[in-house]
């Protein structure tokens, strides 16, 4: 496994035994028997993540505070765009598709949240999900300009303190084929969170597709809940009893007693790039196919209809680069979750 599955692994442990083992204790004890005899030694879990009272001003996770100062430092750019793009086959609902957005936007506060800055410090506003409906843009292209198309597209660049971190373009090459092409910014996803961002736009879609409204359950916290959690448990870095004080002193010990000597006359290797094209995001690239159906518009791979899920429809990946600066994966569609690139 890896270091992600490790931390999913510790926080299913949390949960379950209500005792709190870091990552570390997993990879030195990975073993049921060895992990058994370290959970009944365990101290008590830390606090839970709920949903947080929600204060005046919000501030951003340590992650979104990288991310807020790498953005004022260098402007709007596309450097930490994170781009989806969905191959769409047969006749596209826009007004469907445009509102399924609208519905993915009100039910992920984090697609709705701008980072304006008052009195020097950045903070996250939530913005009300009428104000944050995505503008979906239609645009002709001919086929043999999409790859130039979707490369522009991925490029966009967003203002962090007015626009919302989602922006989405659909691309028409011919009545029977577009290409949906998401941007989000990293502030706002991940690489883990493109999976559930392509399923929920999906549901939703069907949904708008038949006449209705998604009918999935709300979601249990919001990043912002998780924003004002992760404040309360590490603390204040002025505070020399905190947890997060503690973090930083231990790395400035590390840091300080590294040697440098070796590093310094070892080449670092380097690797060669375009001009402008250093940035790669990952991009996920897959295909939908639009039932002709009335009722439903789901995501399939052979000409009877197919829910998201259905073993019939399956997907299989590749990696390619059709331009030189994007990852792209083609993909049809099944029961298995995407690797993240």
């Amino acid at each position: 496994g890896h270091s992600l599955l490790a931390t999913r692994l510790v926080a299913r442990i949390r949960t379950t035994f209500g005792v709190e083992l870091g990552v570390r204790t997993l990879f030195e004890t990975p073993t049921v028997a060895g992990l058994a005899h370290q959970v009944s030694g365990a101290g008590a879990a830390r606090t839970a993540l709920v949903p947080a009272q929600r204060p005046d001003t919000i501030p951003l996770s340590f992650a979104q505070a990288r991310l807020w100062f790498l953005h004022r430092l260098e402007g709007p750019s596309p450097t930490y765009n994170m781009p989806l793009i969905l191959r769409l086959t047969g006749h596209v609902d826009v007004a469907a598709l445009e509102m399924a957005l609208a519905d993915v936007v009100a039910r992920h506060e984090s697609l709705r949240t701008v980072f304006p800055e008052i009195d020097g410090v950045p903070q996250q506003r939530v913005l009300p999900a009428r104000e944050a409906r995505p503008q979906l843009t239609v645009t002709p292209v001919d086929a043999s300009e999409l790859d130039t198309a979707l490369a522009t597209a991925a490029r966009h660049t967003f203002d962090l303190e007015t626009d919302i971190p989602l922006w989405a373009q659909l691309l028409r090459v011919s009545a029977q084929e577009h290409a949906l092409v998401l941007v989000v910014h990293h502030i706002a996803s991940d690489g883990w969170s493109m999976a559930p961002l392509a399923r929920d736009l999906s549901t939703a879609f069907q949904a708008r597709c038949a006449g209705q409204e998604p009918g999935w359950a709300e979601l249990p916290v919001q990043y912002a809940d998780y924003t004002l959690w992760q404040r309360d448990v590490l603390g204040d870095v002025e505070d020399p009893d905190s947890e997060i004080s503690a973090q930083v002193e231990y790395w400035k010990q590390t840091l300080a007693a590294t040697t440098y000597a070796n590093a310094a006359s070892t080449p670092t290797p380097t690797r060669t790039c375009p001009s402008n094209t250093w940035w790669r995001p990952s991009t996920r690239y897959a295909r939908w196919r639009i039932s002709r159906s009335s009722r439903s518009c789901s995501p399939g791979r052979t000409r009877t209809t197919q829910s998201w899920n259905s073993p019939g429809c399956r997907r299989t990946w590749c990696r390619s680069a059709p331009v030189p600066h994007v990852w792209t994966c083609s993909s049809a569609w099944s029961k298995r979750e995407p690797r993240t690139a």
